[in-house]
């Protein structure tokens, strides 16, 4: 799973749809009702913008692509990239996530 955010409560639905035909992400998740707070260092300055978190459920082999095509795309200089690994889960749901980012 990886986390980015955004300037708009929706992301950019332009942003999001191109990646599953990819196919890099099978999920995304934006939460639009609770933007953060983000006071951030930026060109010499402190800078407060309100954000919205979007996570991506991928494989973990996909990150590397998902990682560039979002640096590519998002509207932001520098986005921000984290990713986190997933420890545990439903086997279910796991198993989904890695066969449809690995289509036949």
């Amino acid at each position: 799973m990886t986390e980015t955010v955004h300037d708009h409560p929706l992301g950019d639905i332009n942003l999001l749809r191109p990646l599953y035909s990819l196919p890099l992400v099978r999920k995304v998740v934006v939460r639009e009702r609770a933007p953060v707070s983000a006071f951030y260092w930026w060109k010499g300055e402190v800078e407060a913008a309100q954000e919205w978190r979007i996570s991506y459920m991928t494989s973990t082999d996909r990150l590397p692509a998902l990682e560039a095509w979002l640096h590519e795309n998002h509207p932001f200089d520098v986005p921000q990239w984290i990713t986190l690994p997933v420890t545990g889960g439903s086997e279910a749901y796991l198993s989904w996530v890695v066969e449809e980012t690995h289509p036949q």
